[in-house]
Parts: structure tokens; C-alpha cells; sequence
């Protein structure tokens, strides 16, 4: 090879490796942007379009005044509580919670403002006297007796109002035997604006 061929081959080395060092100079530089300096993990930067934000929005049927109970009963599946005679909407939602100081668990079914209350099992404080329900009583996880405006106790049906000013149908069954006795409720908490859409609910708990 002639002495001017090896200085261009030489020449084409040099710019080869300027040019790859360049090339490794500018990728080290951005992967040094995606990386704390001093332990090697991932800035925050680089995970922020990553995480996906929580979402403040509760359930658009739940919240939407327009969706109202009548609508949502038009053409809903009732869904039967095994052993427990009665059976609730489907768009309801259920919780069940220990109320320690009854003490019993009390299963609460919910929609927006409606509630449906069930009660296996309440101790003798309930039936103490016969004096369930009274002001203070629990009906709901969440809501109590605020007074009675109607009563058959023959049936062991009562009306009233609960302590945030909605409105309470109930239906107890003494369970008499043993050393003690004990009463089973099924209760339907509504606001007044729902008064002509719960008539199912009554009429299930009448025959509760």
C-alpha cells in the first residue's frame, strides 16, 4: 500500500473513534439524567409519566342526580340473602360490620342516600323491657333512632326518623327460648324524596 493510501485509512480510524466517542459521551450523559448521582436509582423525574395518579372520582351512577332510584328499580335483579329471607337490588353495595357494643354484626346494603339494614342476631338489650327500638338505638353501622312515629308491636313494625333526619322502616323478630332472648331486625333507611319509589322495600320487610 502506497504511503498516501495508509494516511487516509488512518485518517478514517481517527474520525471512526472521535465520532463513537462522541456517541458514548452523549448516551452516558442521558443515562446519567435517569439516575441519582450518589446510589444509582431512578429519579423522580424519570418515573413521574410512569405513575398513574389516583382517581378522586367515586362511581358516576352513585353520584349522578339524574340516575335516580326509580330508574334504578325499573329493571334491576334482586339478589336473595341465603337463610335470610329477603333479597336486595343489585346496584346495592354490601358491608358487613362488628358493633362491638351491641355487641352483634349488622350487614348494610347501600345506595347513595338508601339503605338496607340486616341484623341476624342482636343481644337482649334490644329486647330488655321490649322497649326496641328507642331514641339512640342503632339501626344501620351508621345510623340510629331519632324517635318513632309509628308502631304495630303486635307485628313488631316501626316507623320513625333516624338522627340525620331520613326516615326508618323496620321489622324485629324476637327469637324467644334459651336463657336469654334475641332479636332479628331488617330495616329500610331512606330520605323523604324517596318515600314513593321504597314501597318494595316495605311491602318485603311487612312480609319479612
Amino acid at each position: 500500500m502506497s504511503k498516501s493510501g495508509k494516511v487516509i485509512i488512518g485518517c478514517l480510524v481517527a474520525v471512526i473513534a472521535l465520532v463513537l466517542g462522541i456517541g458514548l459521551s452523549i448516551g452516558g450523559y442521558f443515562l446519567w439524567q435517569h439516575f441519582n448521582k450518589t446510589d444509582g436509582s431512578v429519579s423522580n423525574d424519570s418515573i413521574a409519566s410512569f405513575v398513574v395518579e389516583p382517581s378522586d372520582e367515586t362511581s358516576p351512577v352513585d353520584e349522578d342526580p339524574a340516575v335516580s332510584l326509580a330508574s334504578q328499580l325499573e329493571s334491576v335483579e334482586w339478589t336473595p340473602v341465603e337463610g335470610a329471607g329477603f333479597s336486595y337490588p343489585s346496584f346495592m353495595t354490601r358491608s358487613e360490620r362488628a358493633i362491638t357494643d351491641v355487641p352483634a354484626t349488622v350487614n348494610t346494603y347501600t345506595w347513595k342516600k338508601l339503605e338496607l339494614g340486616y341484623w341476624p342476631l342482636i343481644g337482649t338489650w334490644a329486647v330488655s323491657n321490649d322497649n326496641f327500638p328507642v331514641k339512640g338505638n342503632y339501626l344501620t353501622e351508621d345510623d340510629f333512632v331519632e324517635d318513632v312515629t309509628y308502631k304495630a308491636e303486635e307485628k313488631g313494625i316501626f316507623s320513625g326518623h333516624t338522627d340525620d333526619g331520613r326516615i326508618f322502616y323496620m321489622k324485629k323478630k324476637i327469637n324467644r327460648g334459651g336463657e336469654v332472648n334475641h332479636v332479628a331486625v331488617l330495616v329500610v333507611v331512606y330520605p323523604e324524596e324517596n318515600q314513593s319509589d321504597v314501597q318494595r322495600f316495605i311491602e318485603m320487610i311487612k312480609e319479612w
